[in-house]
């Protein structure tokens, strides 16, 4: 089974971190065919950068299965 989950972000780079991790243990219980997509609803605040550099300096291979996006803008909710 593929699952997809989206964390979306806006300026609580490290709420969405524990999120994060709490997703890839939760997700790795499930299934091995998953991706973790976060997206940060232009925060301006540094979030993105805050949770990107985080992100890739993870080594377990899961880590590599979690993607991070930058929006370019705020849409709300539905939009990121």
């Amino acid at each position: 089974m593929k699952l997809l989950t989206v964390i979306l972000n806006y300026k609580t780079a490290d709420m969405t971190l524990k999120a994060a991790e709490s997703a890839v243990a939760a997700l790795n219980q499930f299934t091995d065919d998953w991706q973790l997509t976060i997206v940060d609803n232009d925060s301006q605040d540094g979030s993105y950068d805050i949770i990107k550099q985080a992100i890739s300096s993870k080594e377990d291979a899961h880590w590599q299965k979690v993607k991070v996006v930058e929006s370019g803008k705020n849409g709300g909710f539905g939009a990121g």
